[in-house]
């Protein structure tokens, strides 16, 4: 069998193929609120922790390392040591989990050696939401600034976003080494320039939420979270596109892309929409579990993944069944 491309992070031997099934659920053994999931290996790394959102005897945050072949889990929690981190926002990079803590207005890094099972903590400059560019984290955020931290000599560099404000960053994508940030709750988007390190802003159509995006086509998808909307930004000319209006009003924090369609799981609640960027429609399906997500994954085997938040149950869905 020809196979697919491989995620970055992603073992040589691939994922499991699906069965003929649609929907299974797991039973994990940690009930969490877990905020980001990403594949890594042939296993699905999620991250949560139970609750402790002023409780400091909860910062007990949790590692779950999922086997996907064979659907054990290493579960590794850490210490209670006052330190709040921020579970809906980490990163991969050359086997280590970074994870941004939220001590002294997010001024610090932890890192989490997934293959060597050992953590430490990196004071380095803030904020909450990430990605990946060039062998650098970029953390929006803190202090209204974005921060490049370089993976390799863990030192950052520091670019004040000022006279814009990065209320929210969580929708943010890069596409040709330019950072496109939505705002959360409003009605414009700053592009970041990596190169020139420029940042302007861009106004956008709607003034809505927006905590997840895709890009596809040369164009950046951001649904509504408590609306109808589905926003479209045209990245080759840096203008708004079109903005096409989805089935109902529904909360949506996580989104993915698979075979020219959008896949946003409903963020509480049991419907997962489908809209084809091709043909411009949208479909509904019904899922088994009314629960509340806020991550999600697709896998090279066409399973979409899916955490539960607040609970102990993962979510299979087979994309090519339904």
């Amino acid at each position: 069998m020809r196979r697919r491309l491989l995620y970055q992070n992603e073992s040589f031997f691939g994922l499991p193929e699906p069965g003929n099934w649609d929907f299974r659920t797991i039973i994990l053994p940690n009930s969490l609120l877990r905020g980001t999931c990403h594949i890594w290996r042939d296993n699905l790394v999620m991250y949560g922790d139970r609750g402790g959102y002023s409780d400091t005897s909860k910062f007990d945050n949790t590692i779950e390392i999922f086997n996907l072949w064979s659907e054990t889990v290493n579960t590794i929690t850490f210490p209670t040591d006052g330190l709040r981190r921020i579970v809906y926002s980490n990163q991969i990079w050359k086997n280590n989990l970074y994870i941004p803590l939220n001590l002294t207005g997010n001024s610090t890094l932890g890192v989490y050696d997934l293959a060597g099972l050992s953590y430490r903590i990196i004071a380095t400059a803030g904020g909450g939401a990430t990605k990946i560019w060039n062998d650098k984290l970029i953390r929006m955020g803190g202090s209204y600034n974005i921060n490049l931290f370089d993976f390799v000599s863990e030192s950052v560099d520091t670019f004040m976003a000022s006279p814009y404000t990065l209320a929210s960053s969580l929708a943010s994508q890069i596409w040709n080494d330019k950072l496109y940030i939505p705002n959360g709750n409003g009605s414009d988007i700053q592009i970041f320039d990596l190169n020139s390190k420029i940042l302007r802003s861009v106004p956008l159509q709607n003034n809505m939420m927006r905590d997840t995006s895709q890009i596809w086509n040369n164009r950046l998808y951001m649904p509504r979270r408590g609306g109808v909307q589905l926003e479209i930004f045209n990245l080759g000319t840096e203008t708004p596109y079109q903005t096409i209006n989805l089935l109902a009003s529904r909360l949506r924090y996580t989104s993915q892309v698979w075979n020219d369609k959008l896949i946003i799981p409903e963020s509480s609640g049991t419907i997962l929409e489908i809209f084809d960027m091709n043909a411009g429609t949208t479909r509904e399906v019904t899922l088994p579990i009314n629960t509340v997500r806020l991550t999600s994954i697709v896998g090279t085997n066409n399973v979409l993944y899916l955490p539960e938040w607040n609970g102990d149950r993962l979510l299979l869905v087979n994309l090519t069944r339904i």
